[in-house]
Formats: structure tokens, sequence, C-alpha cells
């Protein structure tokens, strides 16, 4: 191989990490590259006579992935099963892996009915929805349809307590709001909008979080301004153009949803909540109240859609049909994040852009995986889904699953669960009237380690062999793995 070459392809990946926000550099240091590139390099020099299908293979067993998966999903039990699709644009897998379904509801009694995963699976995308406020925000912009710093009540009036509040600070996560009560609990979808429209900036936040709301709000604003309802928008501006004919507020299959009912939560009373719902409602109790399943699609959540129109939409972002440098710059540059010492110890607000996640400089808390370039970012969901796209680098990775479903999903902080943790790391914990269940909160981290990181270092991988083998005119290449 060429050395000169090589070398310069890997400093490039290397300073594209620079790309945007200062701390990102040296995350991943040129060590760190090094070390993940040599894999693939010392392969080539002594197998490189082989096919470049052969080559993926080698790389595929020897990022041991399917035992991170066995582990991850059948020992540790933190989902029931995951569709999981990466790759780049020339080149992508699907890997699909244990149940989207574990139990059903039969005669007001819980029976096990096992259902396998398989590559057109649907899922509720639960907040990775969010992706689509800020894809039809930055069209609006884009064609001058409204402005990013224009104020909520110009199209909005009927939220009077958002006087002053921007389109901009709703889509960056730096205005926290509030409501009078919780959306969830409201009694009808008549009371849950006067909820809604009665929400104001919540005064006891110096430091904006994480929340649904701006994106709950942003909804209306993408009527008013296009005179359309929301969902309509999307289809025509967005699904249609990307090619994501099964992506949907309803499942175009209920026999194909991957279920998120059974979810279980222990409330801070002692009490018991489990969710009990058909498949194919959409699983946030918000999006529930306001009818998204119905047809009126919810800002925050409630569309569903499969690995393969997630990739579409991946790579509909990476060839800049669906955006342009332009977009990708404002989506991803950090609007909220910083670096901060407590007791010397380094801590950091999240990094946020437009309604996504951006890189983190502490690992731990970070929805990016580190290798790839400044202008990556992430949506993550509550019922186990991530969408992660670096633009700059055209890698990609949609992670589909169901880890709600016949799970313990949330816990209150003043409760002390009899918890314990089997030979396999699978985390249970005994639910009053309900017995042994397993416990997925950590699924948000363990992921990470066990798919996401793997995955995308693979799709890395790939996508070196792909720029230094691959005749751009062939015809991509796509393949499904069953675990």
């Amino acid at each position: 191989m060429d050395k000169k070459r090589i070398k310069t392809y890997i400093d490039k990946v290397y300073n594209n990490q620079f790309l945007g926000n200062n701390e990102y550099q040296n995350l991943f240091t040129i060590k760190d590259y090094h070390l993940m590139y040599n894999e693939l390099l010392s392969l080539l020099s002594t197998h490189g006579y082989l096919p470049i299908e052969d080559l993926r293979d080698i790389l595929y067993d020897r990022s041991k992935i399917e035992e991170k998966l066995n582990t991850f999903i059948k020992e540790m039990g933190m989902a029931p099963g995951a569709v999981i699709s990466y790759g780049t644009s020339n080149y992508n897998e699907i890997i699909t892996v244990g149940n989207s379904k574990e139990v059903s509801l039969v005669n007001n009694r819980t029976i096990i009915t096992p259902k396998e995963m398989q590559c057109d699976t649907i899922f509720d995308l639960a907040s990775v929805s969010k992706m689509f406020i800020t894809l039809s925000v930055v069209k609006l912009v884009e064609n001058g349809l409204i402005g990013i710093n224009d104020e909520i009540t110009k199209y909005c009036p009927e939220f009077t307590n958002l006087k002053g509040v921007t389109i901009f600070d709703l889509i960056t996560f730096r205005v926290p709001l509030i409501t009078s009560g919780k959306i969830e609990n409201a009694s009808d979808k008549g009371e849950a909008l006067d909820l809604l429209h009665d929400i104001k900036i919540n005064e006891k936040y110096v430091k904006s979080v994480y929340t649904d709301m701006g994106a709950m709000v942003l909804k209306y604003v993408v009527e008013k301004a296009t005179g359309m309802p929301y969902y309509h928008f999307v289809q025509t501006y967005i699904l249609n153009k990307a090619n994501m004919l099964e992506t949907s507020y309803r499942p175009v299959d209920i026999n194909r949803v991957a279920s998120t009912n059974y979810r279980t939560q222990l409330l801070g009373d002692g009490s018991v909540k489990v969710d009990v719902y058909e498949d194919g409602q959409v699983n946030d109790p918000k999006a529930q109240k306001m009818e998204s399943t119905s047809g009126d699609l919810c800002g925050h959540a409630g569309m569903f859609s499969t690995a393969s129109d997630m990739t579409n939409l991946a790579l509909s972002i990476i060839d800049g049909s669906l955006l342009s440098r332009d977009d990708i710059d404002n989506i991803t540059r950090n609007q909220t994040g910083s670096i901060y010492y407590e007791n010397d110890i380094k801590k950091t607000h999240q990094y946020f852009g437009y309604l996504c996640y951006l890189k983190n400089p502490i690992l731990k808390e970070s929805e990016v995986y580190h290798a790839l370039s400044g202008k990556s970012f992430a949506y993550a969901g509550y019922t186990g889904t991530q969408f992660t796209v670096d633009p700059v680098n055209g890698v990609y990775l949609f992670l589909g699953s169901n880890r709600v479903h016949d799970r313990v999903a949330f816990i209150d902080p003043s409760i002390h669960p009899l918890a314990y943790t089997t030979c396999t790391n699978r985390k249970m914990v005994a639910v009053p009237g309900e017995g042994l269940k397993v416990d997925s909160r950590s699924f948000a981290y363990d992921k990470d380690y066990y798919i996401v990181r793997p995955l995308l270092k693979l799709s890395m991988q790939y996508k070196m062999l792909d720029d230094l083998l691959i005749d751009k005119d062939l015809e991509p290449v796509k393949r499904v793995r069953k675990l």
C-alpha cells in the first residue's frame, strides 16, 4: 500500500474531529486512529489479494460484534432484541438479533409469546422523531418561510407565555419550559392542549435541560407556517424525498411492530405501574394523550420506522440530497455544552445542537462516538433507538430495539429495589405483584460499549476499505446478518 496515501487519509480523518467546537480536539488521538486503521492495513498487507467481500467478512469477524450483541441482548437481556443498520454509502449491513415480542396478554394474563426480530421490523422511534422537527425547521428557514430567530408567538399567538422566546431558543434547548400539570396526566386531548398552550419558561432553572416541550411547540409553528398538518409536511418534503416509504405516525403493518408494551415503573409511593396496550400504539405517554397514532403526529415522539428507511435517511444526509453543508453546520454547532470542574472533577453541561446530541468531551456522557467528525450528531429514543450520522466521514448507525418491553424501565430514586445481578451480568429486580423482571435502566450507557462504538468503528474501517479499493461506479452493496 502507498504509505503516503495512507498517512494522508488518516491525517484527514483525524483533523475532521476538529470541525466544530474546539473542545473536540484530540478526544480521539492520532495514535487511536492509527490503531483503529492498522487492523485493516495489516489485513490488506497479508490478504490484499482477496475480494473486498471477504475482507469485509474478516473485519466483521475480528470486531467480535456478534459476541458483543449476544452478551448484550441474550445474556444481559438489556432488550428483547434489536435490528441494527450501519455502514457507508457503498456498503451497509443490517444485523438482527433476539425477539421483537416476548409476552402477550391473554385472558388478563401475560403469556410467553416469543417472536423473532426481522430486518423489516417496525420500531417506535420515540425521541429519534425529533429529527423530523429539526429537518422541518431547517427546510422552512432555507425556503424563507420562517426565520430561525422569529418569536414563537409570531406564528402561534396561543402560546401567550412564550413572548420573546424564539424558534432558535426551542430548537437548541436553550430555554427550559414547564407546564402547570403533566400532559400525560390530562383527562383528554383537549386538556392536554390547554396545558401545552399555557407553557411558560421555567424560572427555577438557570441552565437549560433536555426536554420534549420545545419540539412539541415547534410542531405547531411548522403547521402555522406551512398551512399543512405536520405529518403531511414531513411526508411530502422529507419522507418521500428520502425514499422512506414505511415511515409513518402509525405502523404500516401491526404484525411487524417491535413490542414496547408491558413497561414496568416503580413509583415513589411504592406502587407499580405496568403499561399495557396494543402493539402499534405509541409508547410515549404525552404522544398517547395527544392522539399521535390517530394522525396528529407530535413533534417530540410518535414516528414509526424501519432500519431500511432510517438507512435511506442517513444516506440522504450523507450524500447531501437532504441537507446542505450550511444546514449541517447549523444543526451541529454546539449551543449548550461546556466544561466545568466540581471538586477538581471534570464535568460537562450536555452538548446539544438542533434537538440533537453532539460529542461530549467525557466519553461516558457522549451519545456520539469520539472517533467521528466534529459534524456528527445523534438522536436517541426512550424505547431503545438511536440514530447517528457522520456526514463528513460518511458513516452512520441506526439502532432499533424495544428495551422497555417486559422490562423495568424506571425506578424512582427514593425506592431501594430488591435487585441483584446474575452471573451473566443480567440485572434483575423483584417487582411487587409481578415477580422478577429485567432492569434495563442502564441500557443507554451499556449500548454504547456493546453496540454503538464497535459498529461505528467497523463502519469507519469499511469506509477506508471503500475509499482505497472501491470503483465509485459500482452499485452499493447491502448485507443482512441474522444472529
